[in-house]
């Protein structure tokens, strides 16, 4: 009979409401530090996501750096950054200066054979002033 009372004391005492409190409050806080986790995980993937397009990104830029220097590395590639970025000729070169057609009022061909742009009345006006 002291068993039978026992196990009904224990069964009291877990089937309580007290202990249903105390369980679903340790549910409750087990599941808000999942909750917390799978968040931080997320974060992470995403992060791993952007981390690996910046290294494939930087990946295709040393390549195109590589191939630049390669390039810049032999006659034909020195001259031909040279012309890019500095616009110069050979001396027995001759080059053509292209004007678009919708932008020519300002722009007359010299004796010389140099390009030079018309001066409107105020610039001439500034002009003038900017020298005393």
């Amino acid at each position: 009979m002291r068993e039978f009372q026992q196990r009904r004391h224990f069964r009291n005492i877990v089937f309580s409401r007290v202990s249903f409190a105390v369980f679903f409050c340790l549910l409750g806080f087990l599941s808000f530090s999942v909750f917390q986790m799978y968040k931080r995980s997320q974060n992470a993937s995403l992060r791993n996501d952007e981390i690996s397009r910046e290294i494939e990104e930087l990946q295709k830029k040393k390549e195109n750096m590589s191939a630049a220097i390669n390039r810049m590395e032999s006659g034909v590639g020195i001259e031909e950054e040279l012309r890019e970025k500095f616009q110069v000729k050979k001396p027995e070169e001759e080059y053509v200066v292209i004007i678009d057609g919708n932008n020519q009022q300002g722009i007359q061909m010299e004796e010389n054979g140099e390009v030079s742009e018309e001066k409107s009345f105020w610039s001439v006006f500034l002009d003038f002033f900017k020298i005393f």
